[in-house]
């Protein structure tokens, strides 16, 4: 069974610029986390995390090592500006979803195990389902099943922002062809796809409802919607914006080369 959002990924494509991005977001009003991974500094991944009290988060990504970060699968969408670049389903059992994606004709890499000693010593571990970017739909998420110590990997600390944000409500995602995007998730999430909108698209997406009140949207461009067409053609299908829950409507602004940043919050 899919849970809901288990964490959004914002790509810093310079890793020097890592740091700015933690303050862009700071300044935005979230508080900025980091999990005590023994042997962090000399890893070739860099994050730092924004936790919500949903039990969701934002990892803020980079990778140190420029030959290792033009193998990473996100690099080509971070390559025209930081931004969203991938997003992660929590799931109740990794292999029982293998076996229905499957059935399904949709194509899976994994399960594969991941594992960290935080630096007192105590471990974490996930199994992960990759469905999406670089082996099916680019829009598709990846999924997770905590093995060992979900509260370890998703720090308890730092939960209260500024600004209000509380959790992850929906994902919003430019794609060029809508009805076969809107098939490949159906058949992902086991679900049926609703019209929605939203006040910045001149014409309807397809939305598919989560459990917990989050949602997915898909949005396809027409000739009234350049900003999606301009994403497309310079950055590939994917997240184009992301609503957080909170106590106060209002869009957040980041820094100027976070061009596939936006985020707003909803009540």
């Amino acid at each position: 069974m899919i849970k809901g959002f288990d964490h959004l990924i914002f790509w810093v494509n310079d890793s020097v610029q890592l740091s700015e991005a933690c303050t862009a977001f700071f300044q935005a009003g979230f508080t900025i986390s980091e999990r005590l991974d023994a042997g962090r500094e000399h890893a070739p991944n860099r994050q730092k995390l924004i936790c919500f009290k949903d039990g969701s988060y934002i990892e803020i990504l980079t990778v140190q090592e420029p030959d290792a970060r033009l193998k990473h699968r996100l690099h080509k969408i971070g390559q025209h500006g930081d931004g969203w670049a991938d997003f992660c389903l929590e799931v109740e059992n990794v292999e029982t979803e293998m076996l229905r994606l499957n059935a399904a004709n949709l194509p899976v890499k994994g399960p594969t195990t991941h594992s960290k000693l935080l630096e007192n010593g105590k471990e974490w571990g996930v199994k992960l389902l990759n469905t999406g970017i670089g082996i099916g739909h680019p829009v598709l998420p990846f999924l997770v099943e905590d093995t060992v110590g979900r509260h370890l990997r998703i720090p308890q600390s730092g939960i209260d922002h500024a600004n209000g944000a509380v959790g992850i409500g929906g994902v919003r995602l430019a794609v060029d062809d809508l009805d076969l995007a809107v098939d490949h998730m159906s058949r992902l999430l086991n679900l049926t796809a609703i019209l929605t909108t939203a006040s910045d698209e001149p014409h309807a997406g397809q939305r598919f409802n989560l459990l917990n009140g989050h949602w997915i949207d898909l949005f396809s461009p027409d000739p009234r919607s350049s900003k999606l067409r301009s994403i497309l053609e310079k950055r590939g299908e994917g997240i184009f914006s992301v609503v957080l829950l909170g106590h106060e409507n209002g869009p957040i602004s980041l820094y100027p080369n976070a061009k596939y940043g936006h985020v707003e919050i909803v009540a």
